[in-house]
């Protein structure tokens, strides 16, 4: 069995930041095998009572703004 990792994603700007711990997680997968699969915890996620989905991809839900125009969606 693969070891657990959590990862705080912080806010939507860390895709745009230079630091030790964006360095960290650009090159986490570089000392890790490829996993089989992934599990994600949310709390951007709202159910009536604890469940599970599943899915082979998710879409990125852009339900934020005010940020960096380098973070803009273009659909």
């Amino acid at each position: 069995m693969m070891p657990s990792y959590f990862f705080a994603h912080g806010a939507p700007s860390i895709v745009l930041e230079d630091n030790a711990y964006t360095k960290l997680l650009k090159e986490f997968k570089d000392h890790m095998p490829k996993p089989k699969a992934i599990v994600l915890f949310s709390a951007h996620w709202e159910e009536p009572v604890q469940s599970v989905g599943a899915a082979a991809t998710y879409d990125t839900i852009y339900d934020f703004g005010g940020f960096d125009s380098r973070m803009s969606c273009t659909r």
